[in-house]
């Protein structure tokens, strides 16, 4: 499975201290079926923890998945700094989702290198 996060994803991942290892688990949980809520549109909230805060007191994260193929981080909040988002950045999300779900393999590629998408790599099998 392909684990991608958005370039602006990243820089939230950079600014908060969110290790890959914590994204690569989200995404073998939700795989599992454990998510917090399906957005539609093949999105889906999923919590990460913070580090010392654990889950309750962490990051929401909105992920674009695909089972057993890809996944693609979009978007992330703190709960103290939102308890949820807004209609029209779900909408937004939603549009941006099935444009990534449209993508091809080579067109992956060409976003990673051109720096769209930063490939979270891991060693497990997810």
């Amino acid at each position: 499975m392909q684990v991608l996060k958005t370039k602006k994803f990243d820089g939230f991942c950079q600014d908060h201290g969110i290790a890959d290892d914590k994204l690569v688990q989200a995404i073998k949980e939700v795989d599992e079926g454990s998510v917090d809520a399906n957005l539609g549109a093949g999105l889906v909230k999923k919590r990460i923890p913070r580090d010392g805060a654990g889950k309750s007191g962490g990051f929401r994260t909105i992920i674009v998945h695909k089972i057993g193929k890809r996944a693609i981080f979009l978007h992330a909040f703190a709960k103290n700094a939102d308890s949820n988002i807004d209609k029209k950045t779900l909408e937004n999300l939603k549009l941006l989702a099935k444009s990534y779900n449209s993508l091809s393999n080579a067109e992956i590629a060409t976003a990673i290198e051109g720096g769209k998408f930063v490939e979270v790599k891991y060693e497990d099998k997810i």
